[in-house]
């Protein structure tokens, strides 16, 4: 199966191959203690959910049109864009993602390091750890509830420009 057109959900039930898998339309969910192995899959059109204790091997995946829910671990090495929001309550390594449309959640540890815009609003929270030195904008608030070095999850000058307005 290459392209599925509606909404994909993967249940330990139903965890065949999809090592062919490129494309979903709709939302893509993967329960509680499910592994998916697509090598191939580029591109979510909805929602990606990653439930607790689910693994999810995409290194192709690029972009996902709607929010993404990481409650777990997930392998997204070539995810750009995020078109809704990203809730990251799992250690997350999103190496090439560049932007996130909506809010941005941090309940656990985030590496950002391609991160340059947040269309929303970011919120950090639970002592959670962010890197994300190539933030250069954030279209809502920020919101800090962690203990946090601002100075060292962004660059200098957004970080200046934070310390800057919680004066």
């Amino acid at each position: 199966m290459k392209y599925v057109k509606g909404n994909l959900t993967i249940t330990k039930d139903n965890d065949k191959d999809y090592a062919d898998l490129e494309s979903v339309e709709g939302d893509l969910n993967i329960d509680s203690n499910t592994k998916l192995d697509a090598k191939e899959l580029k591109s979510v059109g909805g929602n990606l959910n990653i439930d607790s204790n689910a693994k999810l091997n995409a290194k192709k995946l690029k972009s996902v049109g709607g929010d993404l829910d990481i409650n777990s671990n997930a392998k997204l090495d070539a995810l750009k864009s995020v078109g809704g929001d990203l809730y990251i309550d799992s250690n997350a390594k999103l190496d090439a993602l560049k932007s996130v449309g909506g809010d941005l959640y941090i309940d656990s540890n985030a590496k950002l390091d391609a991160l340059k815009s947040v269309g929303g609003n970011l919120y950090i929270y639970s002592n959670a750890k962010l890197n994300a030195k190539k933030l250069k904008s954030v279209g809502g608030d920020l919101d800090i509830n962690s203990n946090i070095d601002i100075n060292k999850c962004f660059n200098k000058k957004f970080a200046a420009y934070i310390l800057a307005k919680m004066v």
